[in-house]
């Protein structure tokens, strides 16, 4: 009887222990659960900055604007000194109370130039996703300041260019101010609009309306229109609202998607026009009548209008790789790009991008979505325009007869 008694409190006393030892057991876990939760909460309120880097933006704006000059055109897509001429013009309406006026403009310069995501250029210069977006919207407007300045339409007092002076061969194109094309650009909208802004090629952009000088200065430029838009329809909608006026005894030069008339030019149809076509041929064959010469003239005068529009998509990449923004915001880059283009060209300095891109081939135009003239301007000016390229081409051939 002792011994079951014994037992018993021997019994008693282990599960006393085994009792003590879980909870000291289970203490232990609670304090090792709140000392995780601690160091967790601890971790939440200690700050790690994402944009901890030594070397600032712009530390690295002033290595590159004065390092190698290949260096300014790789990352700005201009020489350090327009670079620099171009910040002062817009220094003064930029604030510069935390960065300053040529980080701005670098950040914007290289987003354009590369089409990067604000993220990455955060990631770049240091600075958060939010001043990214800010200080490019502020450069934005800055650039489109300077609209009045560097793109002007000409007036009637507008000289003579020289490419079509009166001792050139195309002297008999006088009157011409330039020439007219429209080119797409890449676009981003939601999928319920897809459909209006798919061009014929199948993707989807905007189509810009432009037109230049001989110089490949950009004289008027149209933006926002979907990419279903007709060439036609964008164009008489710049004539009758949207303030393009051609001075009277004026004309620009336009290809066969458009209609002939006193103010734009066309070559004429079911002839040769493209410049590969004539390039094919030795000269002494080369045309059969003279439409063929009057088409061949043309077309190496219209060709500065492709050539302009290559060396904007080559400099500005981001015409071809447009980021999510709005799509009046993707509207105005292309404005922007169109005026630091006039801005460079104005400052008749060598530059990597006019030199090298001298000839840009001329696409083909397929002659769809052709509208009729009178939506335009009425059927005398069909019949006036029909006089002036007639007379035109009449002229070059007599020239080519009394030649040979």
């Amino acid at each position: 009887m002792e011994d079951e008694m014994m037992d018993e409190n021997m019994e008693d006393e282990t599960m006393d222990e085994i009792i003590e030892d879980e909870m000291i057991f289970s203490d232990a876990i609670d304090m090792t659960v709140i000392m995780l939760l601690e160091e967790e909460i601890a971790s939440l309120n200690t700050r790690n900055p994402q944009n901890n880097r030594k070397f600032t933006g712009y530390q690295i704006v002033s290595c590159i604007l004065n390092g190698n000059p290949v260096r300014s055109y790789t990352m700005f897509r201009m020489s350090s000194t327009n670079f620099r001429i171009l910040c002062d013009k817009i220094s003064s309406r930029l604030n510069e109370t935390k960065t300053t006026a040529e980080e701005q403009l670098a950040i914007f310069l290289d987003g354009l130039g590369h089409g990067i995501s604000i993220r990455k250029l955060g990631e770049y210069y240091q600075h958060s996703s939010e001043t990214i977006h800010r200080l490019f919207k502020d450069v934005l407007k800055a650039i489109l300041s300077l609209y009045d300045e560097y793109i002007k339409l000409p007036d009637a007092n507008t000289g003579v260019h020289p490419i079509v002076g009166p001792n050139s061969r195309n002297h008999l194109f006088k009157d011409a101010l330039g020439a007219i094309d429209g080119t797409h650009i890449r676009a981003v909208v939601k999928k319920a609009k897809s459909d209006r802004f798919r061009n014929r090629k199948g993707f989807i952009s905007q189509n810009v309306l432009a037109a230049c000088s001989f110089d490949m200065l950009f004289q008027y430029v149209a933006i926002g229109w979907e990419g279903s838009a007709s060439d036609m329809r964008v164009l008489r909608w710049a004539v009758e609202e949207g303030g393009f006026d051609v001075p009277n005894g004026k004309y620009y030069l336009a290809d066969s998607g458009y209609a002939n008339t006193s103010k734009f030019l066309c070559p004429y149809r079911n002839h040769n026009y493209h410049l590969a076509q004539f390039n094919r041929q030795p000269i002494s064959s080369r045309y059969t009548v003279p439409e063929e010469l009057y088409n061949h003239r043309h077309a190496q005068l219209r060709n500065v209008i492709e050539r302009t529009f290559g060396v904007l998509k080559i400099r500005f990449k981001i015409l071809d790789r447009m980021p999510k923004y709005k799509f009046r915001k993707q509207g105005l880059v292309v404005m922007a790009c169109c005026i630091i283009h006039n801005f460079i060209k104005l400052q008749n300095e060598p530059d990597l991008f006019l030199d090298r891109t001298r000839n840009v081939p001329v696409p083909n135009d397929n002659n769809e979505n052709l509208e009729p003239l009178e939506e335009i301007s009425g059927g005398n000016e069909s019949s006036a325009g029909e006089i002036i390229r007639n007379n035109i081409k009449n002229g070059l051939w007599s020239q080519r007869r009394r030649a040979n």
